[in-house]
């Protein structure tokens, strides 16, 4: 079982027996299943497929009443309710949920699931679990703990932004987890250490760590790909490690995280596109960069343009112009080898 940590104490079976009841339904709801305690909304699509259910026009959340632990894993053999899913907004916005518990039936949190709940402090997901959905967790600033097994393959755009609680340090994601969204951890400030991705092969969007101010070093060795701005203002990061087959270092992938000193691959044979400002910032990156192989024709401005420990720099014979400032403002004199005639600058 995989887990953000620390741990909280939690209950290791649930307190009370559910029913299932069509007493008090939500708009939008088919049923309402009840402990006695919680009452919460959930619409039936077959036996085998009910969801958390919000209610018609988005007029309020499927919590109907109830406060403190929800624990939801004994719903199945209780009263028969396969939980599957979350619709969008089934939790969201401030109710009195303190921990919830999924059973293994869960696999999908729809959009906005938990949003703002900033009484929520801790999650645990069953073995079924795979899609942490858009916006799911944004603004919950109370989270400190989530749990989940192997298994999860995506946390969409915005899933933890904000979660400023959340505490993780020198964690390895499953192997599972191949998607990450625009902002998924944005402003999620105590996550640190390292964070290894041994599932991420690609990545698209933008901005995923944004001001993950905690954040020392980033591992993804199977990674091909950066994205834009995903490490915009990382100000405590020092090394970052990706697949040395690396294909794209997207624009403004290390822009304003002044201190990483280490990049892995620097030699990038197969590197196909260069974006602009992607290493622009950096005070203390070491190491000579070789691109003597790649298929890159632009050398991009500002592709180094704050850097003064840089090394040599190696060109490829297919590189026809550097943009401006590319290689700085001649603070500190470097090496750079054409491997053909050079380009226009």
């Amino acid at each position: 079982m995989k887990r953000f940590l620390p741990l909280l104490l939690l209950p290791a079976v649930a307190s009370a027996t559910w029913t299932v009841t069509t007493a008090d339904v939500p708009s939008g709801c088919t049923h309402v299943i009840t402990d006695g305690n919680w009452k919460i909304g959930v619409y039936r699509y077959s036996d085998d497929n009910w969801n958390l259910c919000k209610s018609t026009g988005n007029n309020g959340p499927a919590w109907v009443a109830g406060e403190g632990v929800l624990d939801l894993r004994g719903v199945e053999a209780d009263c028969g309710v396969v939980l599957k899913a979350s619709n969008n907004g089934a939790l969201e916005a401030g109710k009195p949920i303190t921990e919830v518990w999924f059973p293994d039936s869960f696999e999908t949190m729809h959009g906005n699931t938990f949003k703002n709940d900033t009484m929520l402090t801790n999650v645990v997901f069953g073995s079924g679990f795979k899609t942490v959905g858009s916006q799911s967790f944004e603004g919950c600033t109370g989270l400190r703990s989530v749990t989940f097994n192997d298994g999860i393959e995506t946390i969409a755009y915005n899933g933890f932004r904000n979660c400023s609680a959340l505490e993780l340090a020198d964690f390895t994601f499953p192997a599972s987890l191949t998607t990450l969204g625009d902002h998924c951890f944005t402003g999620c400030t105590k996550l640190g250490g390292t964070l290894t991705f041994p599932g991420l092969t690609t990545l698209t969007g933008t901005y995923q760590f944004e001001d993950c101010t905690a954040m020392t070093s980033f591992v993804a060795t199977n990674c091909i790909m950066t994205a834009q701005g995903m490490f915009n203002r990382c100000t405590a990061l020092t090394s970052a490690t990706f697949s040395p087959n690396l294909e794209t270092l997207a624009a403004s992938s290390f822009e304003n995280s002044p201190t990483l000193l280490t990049f892995s691959p620097t030699a990038m044979p197969k590197l196909k596109t260069f974006g602009q400002k992607a290493f622009r910032g950096q005070k203390s990156l070491v190491g000579d960069f070789d691109f003597s192989l790649s298929e890159i024709t632009e050398l991009p401005y500002y592709a180094f343009v704050d850097d003064a420990a840089v090394g040599n720099i190696k060109l490829p014979e297919g590189l026809t112009s550097i943009g401006g400032a590319a290689l700085g403002y001649g603070k500190k004199a470097r090496v750079v080898w054409f491997c053909g005639p050079p380009p226009t600058m």
